[in-house]
């Protein structure tokens, strides 16, 4: 079954991802491999490589790019689906991540969260750079540090606009309630992350993580143009064409919308 929040984001044209550091802001490069369903063989990759004005050669000096901040899509109560005991501790210090909290020490959880667990976000912000203020920039572009193969396979894009949140809900999905000790264990095993962020209960039923107000959260989904050269030049192809039943429909380009991807960084 596919992923309620997964499924949403995609069909609005956002990639999600688990992104392991704060203060990116758009425009960057990045470069996707596909994964492979045969054993041995290698998953999804996502690489981002930097800001998309270090590969931008101008006679007139560095590219400059200002991102524009509004409010993002309207995603609330949207959740995840389920998710297992076992996945649960994993998927919720990724998602905490996404808060600005750095990786956490599972093995110094002592924390049981139990079956039927479901995530959203909440207060969703964004930073936007149109992409025809990149598309300016295009023919000026020098990407001679990226495997040619890999432009050749369309695996190059560009991110325009990041998603943020500032908090992080998570209940259960048969809507019984958390333990009364839960928000203290979770309190201290947050403690080894800075305590990023503050933790509540609303009725027992939902516990929310929320950002402090000094602290900033990381992207937890992107939009982006896949990178193509037509007749010698680089375009950003910011849908793609899928063959429909009847005619050739085009939908937002999203890397990987089976659903979310580590980013790796270059440096």
């Amino acid at each position: 079954m596919p992923d309620a929040l997964v499924t949403t984001l995609a069909h609005e044209g956002y990639q999600p991802i688990f992104l392991p550091r704060t203060g990116f802001t758009p425009p960057d490069l990045y470069t996707y491999r596909r994964g492979s369903l045969v054993a041995l063989k290698p998953r999804a990759r996502l690489l981002r490589h930097g800001t998309l004005a270090d590969y931008i050669r101008e006679p007139s000096g560095p590219a400059t790019f200002t991102p524009n901040p509004s409010k993002g899509p309207d995603i609330k109560g949207t959740h995840t689906s389920t998710k297992a005991a076992g996945g649960s501790l994993d998927f919720l210090s990724k998602a905490l991540g996404c808060l600005g909290v750095p990786a956490l020490p599972k093995s110094k959880a002592n924390i049981t969260l139990g079956d039927s667990l479901m995530f959203s976000f909440d207060e969703v912000s964004s930073l936007r750079v149109d992409p025809s203020k990149i598309e300016a920039f295009l023919g000026s572009l020098d990407l001679s540090g990226i495997p040619r193969k890999q432009i050749e396979s369309g695996g190059v894009h560009i991110v325009y606009e990041y998603l943020y949140a500032k908090s992080l809900n998570m209940k259960r999905s048969d809507e019984t309630k958390f333990s009364a000790s839960l928000v203290g264990e979770i309190s201290e095993w947050l403690k080894l992350g800075d305590a990023r962020v503050n933790v509540a209960t609303q009725d027992s039923l939902v516990i929310t993580f929320k950002t402090k107000n000094n602290k900033e959260a990381a992207a937890f989904a992107y939009r982006s143009g896949q990178l193509d050269r037509e007749d010698g030049r680089y375009v950003l192809n910011l849908h793609i064409v899928k063959a429909g039943p009847d005619d050739a429909t085009q939908e937002r380009y999203v890397p990987h919308p089976d659903g979310p991807l580590m980013v790796e960084l270059t440096d």
